[in-house]
């Protein structure tokens, strides 16, 4: 029997006790002493030049590229058949002599992409929401976890929002039994301040238990996916209710122009969009005049027109 089977029978208590838990080992691994020494360091290269940005991302490239082909099977091999040295690769714009690399690849052969310099012991298993195709199964870091949640509230903080702030979570997670027909149809994540709100409920006779959730617990910041918060806004605006949430962030699905207007008009504020993969290889942050940034202070990302694909 796996955990969510477990979990899924747990009266609402037992659900609630077990986010708890969930969340201490979530907020261990994500806010650990390096997310606190990442954040300083992103928060101050957010004052640099971008002539110093791109200096220290390249710098950056260069590192991986040689501890690539030292330590990683998959791209040893790839240089050592294709005839590449390794250091003619020295800023983006010599990355166009590698091949656009893909999830059938990687799941071909994942463990020719693992690392010798990192023992198997110091790393974890994370996965991608698959909100753009089939999900994806790879080995990080706790460090490497770190650092791409310092960049992502780089940006929160940016916008004026504060760690720790309670928010309203509409994520992809089954956080709630699909068979629960009554409320209350969210969970909490206390350790991470954090309630889930289900996704796989937010029906018209619902919608309300989210009104009340949002209202009686105070979250003037909610956050996920643009169709699921569109919805309720459609709600209040077809019942004339209005919350006080001073902040919508989006992320994972494509924001559309009827949607913002949507979220706006409900809300009295325009949803931020914020764009990071979980495999960590590119990040996108709007800033408070909702233009939408490359951090590449945290990853090369080079654009490839007429392609589906990045390469990072």
């Amino acid at each position: 029997m796996d955990k969510m089977t477990i979990y899924n029978r747990l009266p609402i208590w037992g659900q609630n006790l077990a986010c708890y838990y969930e969340g201490s080992r979530i907020k261990q691994t994500r806010y650990s002493k390096n997310f606190w020494r990442f954040l300083s360091e992103y928060e101050n290269r957010a004052r640099w030049s971008y002539e110093q940005i791109c200096d220290f991302r390249d710098a950056r490239l260069r590192q991986m590229i040689h501890h690539c082909y030292d330590t990683v099977p998959y791209y040893r091999k790839l240089f050592n058949d294709g005839g590449i040295n390794p250091k003619s690769i020295k800023t983006l714009e010599d990355l166009k002599v590698l091949p656009i690399l893909t999830k059938d690849i990687v799941n071909a052969n994942p463990d020719s992409f693992l690392s010798t310099a990192i023992p198997n012991k110091a790393m974890v298993t994370a996965h991608t929401s698959g909100t753009t195709g089939s999900g994806f199964v790879f080995k990080t870091t706790p460090e490497a976890i770190s650092e791409q949640w310092a960049v992502w509230w780089r940006y929160r903080k940016a916008l004026g929002l504060r760690y720790g702030t309670l928010c309203g979570q509409f994520g992809g997670r089954s956080i709630i039994p699909i068979s629960q027909l009554g409320p209350p149809f969210y969970r909490w994540n206390r350790p991470n301040n954090i309630l889930y709100l289900s996704t796989y409920h937010m029906s018209e006779r619902n919608l309300l238990d989210y009104v009340y959730a949002l209202q009686n617990n105070k979250i003037s910041w909610i956050h996920g996916y643009p169709s699921s918060i569109s919805l309720l806004a459609e709600y209040l605006l077809r019942h004339e209710i209005q919350l006080n949430i001073k902040y919508v962030t989006i992320g994972a699905e494509n924001l559309l122009d009827s949607q913002k207007e949507k979220i706006y008009k409900a809300f009295g504020v325009y949803p931020y969009q914020h764009y990071g993969l979980s495999e960590a290889v590119a990040n996108f942050s709007e800033n408070q005049k909702h233009e939408m940034r490359v951090d590449e202070d945290f990853a090369a990302v080079e654009f490839v027109s007429q392609r589906k694909h990045w390469k990072s």
